[in-house]
């Protein structure tokens, strides 16, 4: 055989196979670059909302907790006042007070103490 003729044709599928390694190997560092950097764009979305996710979902479930015990006070409140008719309502009333009072209290100093550092922690 001619070497003038089997040299090209060798050149030509080493030249097409070294192409399609290059394409390879780009679209592999391509495909690795932008998965390096939606997995650093997660990791800062997820350390920057993570801590105001956890503080939003605290402050939900103190205030949820706050509108029950209300509804139970409230609910107690107003049982004692029917079953005490209508001429000692003041009796029963003045005897819950201080269950309404410190419920108030405490409401009042969870508020100050817990919730509002919280939001001024982040913000």
């Amino acid at each position: 055989m001619d070497l003038s003729i089997i040299l090209p044709i060798m050149a030509a599928a080493w030249s097409r196979r070294l192409d399609w390694s290059l394409i390879t190997n780009w679209m592999t560092v391509r495909r690795e670059t932008t998965a390096r950097g939606i997995a650093f764009r997660k990791q800062q979305l997820e350390q920057f909302y993570g801590p105001l996710l956890a503080m939003h979902k605290e402050i939900l479930a103190r205030s949820e907790l706050r509108v029950k015990l209300e509804r139970a006070v409230d609910q107690m409140h107003l049982s004692s006042m029917v079953h005490a008719g209508p001429h000692r309502i003041a009796e029963a009333s003045d005897a819950n007070m201080p269950i309404i009072l410190r419920t108030s209290t405490t409401q009042n100093k969870t508020l100050r103490d817990v919730l509002m550092p919280r939001y001024q922690e982040r913000y």
